[in-house]
């Protein structure tokens, strides 16, 4: 996959710009303040819908300007053909966003035919981080090499909100009976992200031990996954053995939006 041509107008410093990538190696030059991380955020927000820099996407507006907009012409991608792919963000944050001049309501469409890693200073909160940035790096693999996984991720993270309104809100009386249609979801879609992330971490470790070794020869690396339950247990047990915890708490507490990625080295964190 790469990028074949790329038309940015109106992102922060960038007026108007178009840049015909070369197909292998790229590198962006210029004085401070010219325009080199406006550019490649440009890029990020191609792929993703959203900015590496601020939460607040129509910050990436220029001033004065009525919207900011990014065009890109994608070759060989997971869909094999030549894509087109533009967003157009508002100056209130209003995002719209295209695929063969097609509308698509969702950033992983975006993600899917132009996926970027951005590695920054950012990086090394997959070391010193919360478990989220973990789980994130574990997802942004998956999504893009297992075309079920956003699938199953999607109806996980919906039936956890629901399962968490009912606890929080539902009556006591049939509350059991309410929360098992969306207990059976959840354990459908948490055993199955449970074996992609496992499988997906049997392939990756030995490329981390690898890359580590060479970089810093000292031994004792560990890399290991915790699914965030008791997985000797199927997920449907662990949610009706811990059903009056998470009624106190109001919330799913085990599941694998509980889950991590373990890093140590002679077993320490």
């Amino acid at each position: 996959m790469r990028i074949s041509k790329v038309t940015i107008s109106g992102v922060r410093n960038i007026g108007s710009s178009e840049l015909l990538p070369c197909p292998g190696l790229n590198l962006i030059t210029g004085d401070n303040g010219s325009g080199k991380t406006s550019f490649l955020e440009a890029l990020f927000v191609l792929g993703s819908a959203r900015s590496f820099r601020t939460s607040s996407l129509k910050s990436v507006v220029s001033t004065g300007e009525k919207s900011a907009l990014v065009f890109g012409e994608i070759e060989g991608g997971f869909c094999g053909a030549s894509q087109t792919q533009g967003v157009e963000v508002s100056s209130r944050g209003k995002v719209r966003a295209r695929q063969n001049s097609v509308s698509v309501a969702n950033s992983s469409a975006l993600a899917y035919t132009l996926p970027i890693q951005l590695i920054n200073s950012d990086t090394f909160l997959l070391l010193d981080g919360s478990p989220k940035f973990r789980r994130q790096y574990m997802d942004w693999a998956l999504f893009h090499v297992e075309q079920s996984y956003g699938e199953y991720w999607k109806r996980f993270n919906r039936g956890l909100k629901q399962r968490n309104r009912l606890l929080r809100y539902g009556k006591l009386v049939g509350l059991k009976q309410e929360l098992q249609p969306w207990d059976e979801e959840l354990s459908i879609c948490a055993m199955k992200i449970d074996q992609l992330r496992k499988a997906h971490l049997t392939e990756l470790t030995p490329l981390i031990e690898k890359k580590f070794e060479q970089m810093c020869p000292i031994p004792g690396l560990g890399v290991s996954y915790k699914s965030g339950w008791d997985d000797s247990v199927a997920y449907k047990v662990s949610l009706a053995l811990n059903l009056e915890r998470d009624r106190a708490i109001g919330y799913t507490k085990e599941g694998p939006h509980r889950s991590d990625l373990v890093i140590t080295l002679d077993g320490l964190p």
